[in-house]
């Protein structure tokens, strides 16, 4: 009954960021919160916080949290024709670009997408749609798709 409670919270505080932050009508919104895996290919953008590793194909213009920085330079791995590795993210990571292909491995991730694609949670946490569906991450993979409103 408890996760009930927690589940209608988390819906009441996702109905009032979109109010708070911007327009609904640019596109499809989706907002999670949990542990596991994030994979969402489409058009964004979109924000991850958290703390793990992030991939990100070519098409991504990435903007990473300031404590990434080592030396000055990022902690990243090019890997051919699959675009970039960040492997040690501990924070908010912006992404936005067409055509995307972004996964985000790791714990305590809060993840919101304004656009248009496919979302696949994989893990535990809870999620929020723009057309009003909630529910459970799966271990399995919890495949949501996106409209982009544009």
């Amino acid at each position: 009954m408890k996760g009930r409670y927690i589940l209608m919270a988390f819906i009441a505080v996702c109905l009032l960021i979109p109010a708070i932050s911007g327009n609904c009508e640019e596109g499809g919104i989706l907002i999670a919160k949990g542990n596991g895996v994030i994979t969402f290919t489409g058009d964004g953008p979109l924000s991850i916080t958290g703390e793990g590793s992030l991939v990100v194909n070519k098409n991504a213009s990435v903007t990473l949290p300031e404590n990434i920085f080592i030396n000055q330079e990022t902690e990243q791995y090019i890997r051919k024709n699959a675009g970039v590795v960040y492997p040690h993210v501990n924070g908010k990571t912006l992404v936005d670009g067409e055509d995307l292909e972004i996964s985000f491995a790791g714990a305590n991730i809060g993840a919101r997408v304004n656009g248009g694609g496919t979302v696949v949670l994989k893990g535990y946490g809870i999620y929020f749609d723009s057309a009003g569906n909630a529910g459970r991450w799966s271990a399995e993979g919890t495949t949501i798709a996106i409209n982009a409103l544009r």
